[in-house]
């Protein structure tokens, strides 16, 4: 577990969530307790671990630009070891189920997260920004043993504008 002389803060389900004057750190480790199968007996289905830190930083002015800009990492891992089912993954056994061991990611969590933009307003009431973000690669969702190819990272870039009609109502675009 991460530990730091900062004033403790609440305990969550089996972890802790500590944050550090650049950002956030994170580290919890939980199970869950569900129905497996149609079986009406409740048994542990998993332990996942996510471990991540995020940095962040803004500079919003009036009437210059504003700029952001966000970095999150995620390490998001199994700490089980055991049969997921996943029917559709091409590695699943005859009962379309996987194997998953400790350490494998958990799929659907990138664990790189880059974000930026920047609003410029050229009058007080009109604004006009672009917003960017990369997301590292990844694995399928249904791939819990991490046996097929990664998805592609991927970008995506995004205008937006608004104007202010006034103290109450705005026009919003994106």
């Amino acid at each position: 577990m991460f530990s730091s002389a900062l004033p403790k803060v609440p305990e969550t389900v089996g972890g802790k969530i500590t944050q550090d004057a650049l950002g956030e750190f994170c580290d919890v480790m939980f199970g869950a307790w569900g129905v497996i199968g149609r079986s009406s007996s409740r048994l542990p289905v998993w332990k996942r671990r996510l471990l991540g830190a995020v940095a962040f930083g803004a500079l919003p002015l009036l009437t210059s630009p504003g700029f952001y800009a966000n970095y999150a990492f995620i390490d998001a891992t199994y700490q089980f070891s055991g049969e997921l089912s996943s029917p559709n993954n091409p590695f699943a056994d005859a009962n379309g189920n996987i194997f998953v061991t400790p350490g494998k990611q958990i799929p659907g969590i990138p664990r790189h997260t880059i974000k930026g933009g920047v609003d410029y307003w050229f009058t007080p009431e009109l604004k006009l920004g672009t917003d960017v973000i990369w997301v590292s690669s990844q694995w399928f969702i249904g791939d819990d043993a991490n046996q097929n190819p990664k998805l592609a990272d991927y970008w995506v870039a995004n205008l937006h504008g608004s104007y202010q009609l006034t103290k109450e109502w705005q026009i919003y675009g994106s």
